[in-house]
């Protein structure tokens, strides 16, 4: 078997062979989030359909909106669009989701949630370096990282935070959140890093001590 399809084979087993690459990398991403929607299982199945689609339209219409917008050659003018668009995207989906739910109580969806959607689709798309959205990539450098358990250990082990929030997933201050991005993208410059590598050392480093600690 060619080294190709080696990873044709370990590409669709993670991701399905349904639909584009941009869909099948929002449904995975979806994926690594939804354990912590609460109660949304509970849903009649067409209304449980229905909000998911209605949320991966928005989302993949915003994702490839950015990857035909022209990035600032300015390294704080395209920090500051990308960080516009991305907080853009996360309150609209937090919208939508308030408005889809708002006559089922015990269901939220919070910004916490909606950044590590968003986040996730965002890293499949330039890991795997899909042609149709190569226009991503010059985004690439000032990417938010996930955040998840791990960031947040490793970020509090880092110093680079002094009071973390109890869970991601219930964290709802976008405000805070973006201080989080901006500390992260200092100590990442600070290694001559993107945000993207410090990640990927901070999940090689910290993942084992954030696994040992209780899931919310």
């Amino acid at each position: 078997m060619t080294l190709q399809r080696q990873k044709d084979f370990l590409f669709q087993s993670y991701f399905g062979d349904e639909n584009d690459e941009l869909d099948r990398f929002i449904s995975r991403a979806y994926r690594d989030m939804n354990r912590t929607l609460h109660g949304i299982g509970k849903l009649p199945s067409p209304h449980k359909t229905r909000i998911f689609d209605g949320a991966t339209k928005l989302l993949k219409d915003s994702v490839i909106a950015l990857s035909k917008k022209a990035a600032p050659r300015n390294p704080t003018l395209e920090t500051q669009e990308f960080d516009s668009w991305h907080g853009d995207l996360c309150r609209e989906l937090k919208q939508y989701y308030a408005t889809e739910l708002k006559n089922f109580e015990k269901i939220w969806f919070t910004y916490g949630q909606a950044q590590k959607w968003v986040n996730m689709t965002m890293k499949y798309c330039w890991v795997f370096d899909v042609q149709d959205l190569a226009g991503l990539n010059p985004w690439y450098s000032v990417a938010h990282i996930a955040v998840d358990e791990v960031i947040l250990v490793a970020s509090k082990e880092q110093k680079v935070i002094e009071n973390r929030p109890i869970n991601w997933s219930i964290w709802d201050n976008p405000e805070e959140y973006q201080d989080f991005q901006d500390k992260v993208r200092k100590v990442a410059r600070e290694k001559n890093q993107t945000p993207l590598e410090l990640e990927f050392d901070w999940w090689k480093d910290y993942r084992s001590k954030a696994l040992k600690k209780p899931r919310f």
